[in-house]
């Protein structure tokens, strides 16, 4: 029997807080990104032993507005996954997104 994992990843970068919002974000805070994506790909390392055993079949990017990281950004965290964990060959990928900052790209 393979063991199935689902990995959610949050990012909590916002161009403004909404009010309805009750999750830990991060408005104006565009310099803090870089550091933030350096020490999320550290962690995605080391919790990857513990996961040592399972699929991923399922990476959800959660926010914030995840989107907001930009192109470069999230590819740099999805090639780090994959480095690091077992992927399912269809994974399904989900990535919450604001429709103004998908313009940005």
């Amino acid at each position: 029997m393979i063991r199935t994992l689902g990995v959610y990843i949050h990012v909590p970068f916002c161009k403004q807080k909404c009010v309805y919002c009750d999750f830990y974000s991060l408005p104006h805070r565009e310099d803090r990104m870089d550091a933030y994506v350096s020490t999320l790909e550290r962690q995605i390392e080391q919790f990857s032993q513990a996961a040592a055993g399972y699929k991923v079949t399922s990476v959800y990017f959660g926010g914030g507005t995840p989107s907001y990281l930009g192109p470069r950004r999230l590819q740099k965290i999805q090639k780090t996954v994959r480095k690091h964990y077992r992927i399912a060959p269809d994974p399904e990928v989900t990535l919450e997104a604001n429709p103004g900052s998908i313009g940005d790209w």
